[in-house]
């Protein structure tokens, strides 16, 4: 996936950077209910936990875990639209080294 970043996460690594978001942070949507620009990401495995499930997701080979809460009707979906705010992103260099 490709983001545009500010010009002040520029590093070393000739501008490549490692992308952390939280589970709970990524979005998950029925896909008719999506905003446009969404991403649609494929349910590879779902995990309930209490309150919340965790979902396994693969975005065009990216595979990602998002949370959920439990009564959100997306347990019987294989497709799924994911948003994700930048302002929750998580910025790492190539040694490792946060970002920001």
């Amino acid at each position: 996936m490709t983001f545009e970043l500010p010009q002040k996460t520029a590093t070393s690594c000739d501008g490549t950077v490692l992308l952390g978001i939280r589970p709970e942070d990524i979005g998950v949507f029925k896909v008719e209910s999506a905003e446009p620009g969404a991403q649609t990401a494929r349910v590879i495995d779902m995990e309930p936990l209490g309150n919340r499930t965790t979902l396994i997701l693969d975005i065009n080979g990216f595979q990602m875990t998002a949370s959920v809460e439990t009564e959100d009707d997306l347990h019987s979906l294989s497709a799924v639209a994911v948003e994700m705010e930048p302002s929750r992103f998580h910025l790492f260099s190539c040694a490792g080294q946060r970002l920001g």
